[in-house]
């Protein structure tokens, strides 16, 4: 056996080493006897007459860790995979019942109405004269199922401390979504391409209710949000069915 050990050629064992520029760590395994130990294991394996099922069960029971390299706790490879399996049919029985609880959310009707940006100007800065004027740009939408966002969007002009925008924006909801609808709302100049401020917030997942006091960026605009929404469950008609008769006929 050890002439036969002694004849293979542990370059080729090694060669991929060679190739990562770790000849320090061949030649670690070779003094150290490791490479000698690997290549007897394995055959020995070549010889028997016996082939195990599962060889690479079996060099990992062959090097199993009475070795510790580190202070970690060493892991077991077969729970690992199995906990893997079990966290894999979690996922799916989640998602199944994910499917199941969007498929009970129904189509809305959703509004935003009161929108103000209040302190569209730094603190004590009067606007200029002949300054351009400044507007709220308004959008609000909302994922579909099998199509792009649905969007509605508007603008309105205003100046001073506070500027609104009382105009409702409405919004039709799919139903089964799975994702809240955006409103962004800009601070605009007319004499600027880009947003002088800006806010992108997803909706609270109520039916109603008032937000205030989101910043728009930069900070330093000193602008801040506010707004108003509902949400209207949106009822489907019935469809007709037939109906019996009041009296059957005689047969």
């Amino acid at each position: 056996m050890a002439a036969e050990v002694a004849a293979l050629p542990l370059e080729n064992l090694t060669g991929e080493l060679d190739e990562l520029g770790e000849p320090e760590f061949r030649g670690y395994l070779v003094r150290s006897q490791a490479a000698q130990e690997i290549v007897r294991i394995l055959v020995g394996l070549a010889e028997s007459e016996a082939r195990p099922e599962d060889p690479v069960k079996l060099l990992r029971d062959l090097f199993d860790a009475e070795l510790t390299l580190t202070d970690e706790a060493k892991e077991d490879v077969g729970e690992l995979l199995a906990e893997n399996a079990r966290l894999k049919e979690d996922v799916a029985a989640y998602s199944s019942q994910l499917d199941l609880l969007l498929a009970k959310i129904p189509a809305a009707d959703l509004a935003i109405t009161n929108v103000r940006i209040a302190q569209p100007r730094t603190e004590g800065e009067e606007p200029a004269a002949g300054e351009s004027e400044r507007f709220l740009r308004i959008q609000l939408s909302a994922p579909q199922p099998e199509d792009d966002a649905q969007t509605v969007q508007t603008e309105a002009v205003g100046a001073g401390e506070e500027m609104a925008f009382e105009e409702a924006l409405k919004l039709r909801l799919p139903a089964g979504r799975d994702a809240p609808p955006t409103l962004v709302v800009q601070l605009c100049s007319t004499e600027h391409d880009q947003p002088l401020a800006t806010a992108s917030i997803s909706l609270p997942d109520a039916d109603s209710g008032e937000v205030s006091d989101i910043v728009l960026v930069p900070v330093e605009s000193g602008a801040s949000l506010s707004y108003s929404f509902a949400l209207t469950p949106v009822v489907e008609p019935e469809e007709p069915t037939d109906a019996e008769p009041d009296g059957e006929s005689a047969g």
